[in-house]
């Protein structure tokens, strides 16, 4: 099996080397990485094969030292027995030694078992003959020990890795069935339908916390009152704080679907302190019903007495605005900034009391444009934008439309005393002062007459009876309205010349504008000698408004009677309420 040429000597690879290999350059890199499975069939020899592991190196030894070397000696193992019945040459049949086989870096020993592993027999085996069938081979076809052993121990690698590849089929396989049944036996969730704008994970509710009056807010109305809330509830009950003037719930109006109720208090010496209430409708129309009813609320205050000090109607404030200051006549009069808002379908009640003085009404309009706006986008009402505050007359109440209300005319005694009305009469009498030059009962130019008589009811210090009339004449113009007015002027002004036991105070003038009308007139005190030093005292007022008169008429007591600027105002606040009639 070796070559000799004018070279020299040079051994061939015996068992493993075919012409290709020999056409391999010699200085070329082999692989130095090993197949696992080759270096460990290398490593480690099979069972009872180490008792003829000596004499096979042995004999393998002197075979090499016959001849030169190139490479390094390897020390070889016996092979066990092939598993087919294959020639084996000895290295004493074929002279000199070989080179361990490691081209093509496949890194195999001579002694590499490639057959099935079993024990080695006890002597070598000898020569087996050539079989007559078999065909003979030329030098550069290779051997059958490097086909034989190869492709034996590429069936073998691929059975394991199709045995491998089954086993992790199977594996696929039952997973996904599995985790079919699985999926099957999960209960059925119903996906929530879908929805627009970004989801949250607790969408708030209409009517919350957030949509309540703030400490930040209230400092609006006050910047150094020190606001804290003091209350926050859901729901109110009969022994909640309830606002001045508006009636908890009242027949034939609808329920709020929900109602939150806060208070603010602060450290100031006047008490002042705040109410908000909001109650949420189930549509706009049932929370405009509610506001209007609660509006005729604050206009005739009949929850408790109390004096309407002024009417406010602000604008650009949601979609309704209407308020009052109302005054609760005690020792210690509290006064009350009441404010009523709808925007959408939200209603709100705000209430803020102080001691001697009432709250700077814009202050309280600012603040409650800042919870109308937190309220509008979730309500589908309008916002706050540039709202302001203008003073007006107080809304009509429950009481006869053109007249004064019961809570327009002021206490007399503090903490005592409450005013009512008579129905209207459209045919009466009149004691007058005897100085207005004419009498509204007989008085010829009006179109429509009307009275109403209020009497004060539940003060023991009050002569019994006592109270006033309030006239109302319509005439057919303003210009015969204003006639009139001049002639009552005329007469009272002249009434101590013509009447010796007539006295008559200074002129008072009453002035005030609703809308674009002007309101005009006069108030006086007449005191007239009744004999024998006795002496009867009258207030009385004239004003015009439009086409209306007014006239008022009180038969007062020298210890019991309002001031002068109480029946100027109360002069006034009738001319107001004239135009809320028809």
């Amino acid at each position: 099996m070796v070559d000799q040429d004018a070279g020299g000597h040079r051994p061939r690879r015996a068992l493993f080397s075919t012409d290709d290999d020999d056409q391999t350059p010699q200085d070329a890199t082999p692989r130095t990485s090993e197949s696992p499975s080759r270096a460990r069939r290398s490593a480690e020899p099979w069972p009872d094969e180490t008792e003829d592991a000596a004499p096979a190196a042995q004999s393998f030894a002197g075979s090499l030292s016959t001849g030169p070397r190139t490479p390094d000696p390897v020390a070889i193992q016996d092979a066990a027995p092939p598993a087919r019945d294959v020639r084996i040459t000895t290295a004493e049949q074929h002279g000199p030694a070989f080179t361990a086989p490691a081209a093509q870096g496949e890194g195999l020993s001579i002694g590499a078992p490639w057959g099935r592993p079993g024990p080695a027999p006890a002597e070598p085996r000898p020569a087996v003959a050539p079989h007559a069938s078999q065909v003979e081979r030329s030098a550069s076809s290779p051997p059958p020990m490097w086909q034989e052993p190869h492709r034996h121990e590429l069936d073998r690698r691929t059975r394991t890795g199709l045995l491998a590849s089954a086993a992790a089929l199977l594996v696929v396989v039952c997973l996904s069935v599995g985790f079919a049944v699985w999926a099957n036996q999960r209960p059925q969730v119903t996906a929530p339908p879908p929805t627009t704008g970004t989801p949250s994970a607790t969408p708030r509710p209409v009517l919350s916390e957030a949509s309540m009056m703030t400490d930040a807010d209230a400092r609006l109305i006050q910047a150094d009152a020190g606001w804290k809330v003091s209350l926050d509830t859901e729901g109110v009950t009969e022994e909640s704080p309830q606002a001045t003037c508006v009636v908890r719930s009242e027949a034939g109006l609808p329920t709020p679907e929900q109602t939150r109720l806060r208070t603010l208090t602060t450290a100031s010496d006047k008490g002042t302190a705040a109410l908000h209430q909001a109650d949420l409708f189930p549509t706009a129309e049932d929370a405009q019903r509610v506001y209007e009813a609660r509006l005729g609320q604050l206009g005739g205050c009949a929850k408790q007495p109390a004096w309407l000090a002024s009417g406010w109607s602000p604008v650009e404030l949601g979609n309704q605005a209407g308020g009052v200051v109302a005054v609760v006549q005690e020792e210690v009069g509290v006064h009350h900034a009441l404010l009523l808002v709808r925007t959408g379908r939200m209603v709100n009640v705000f209430d803020v009391a102080q001691q001697d003085s009432a709250v700077r009404y814009d202050g309280l309009v600012a603040a409650a444009a800042e919870v109308v706006n937190s309220q509008c986008g979730r309500t589908a009402g309008r916002c706050a934008t540039d709202a302001e505050s203008r003073q007006s007359i107080p809304p009509l109440g429950t009481e006869q439309a053109g007249f004064l209300a019961g809570a327009d005319v002021p206490r007399i005694t503090p903490g005592l005393g409450e005013w009512g009305g008579t129905p209207v009469e459209s045919e009466f009498k009149v004691a007058t002062s005897r100085c207005e030059g004419m009498d509204p009962s007989t008085v010829s130019g009006p179109t429509d007459r009307a009275k109403v008589t209020y009497l004060l009811s539940n003060d023991p210090e009050a002569p019994q009876p006592f109270g006033f009339d309030e006239v109302v004449l319509t005439m057919e113009d303003a210009g015969a309205a204003g006639e009139l007015r001049e002639r009552f002027d005329r007469s009272v002004q002249e009434c101590a010349d013509n009447q010796r036991t007539a006295e008559v105070s200074d002129r008072t003038a009453v002035e005030g504008t609703v809308g674009r009308s002007k309101i005009a007139g006069s108030a006086y005190t007449v005191t007239q000698s009744a004999g024998d030093d006795e002496k009867v005292r009258f207030r009385i007022a004239l004003v015009t408004i439009d086409t209306k008169v007014v006239y008022l008429v009180l038969p007062a007591d020298e210890d019991f009677d309002f001031d002068d600027g109480e029946w100027t105002a109360l002069a006034r606040r009738a001319a107001e309420r004239a135009t809320q009639g028809t």
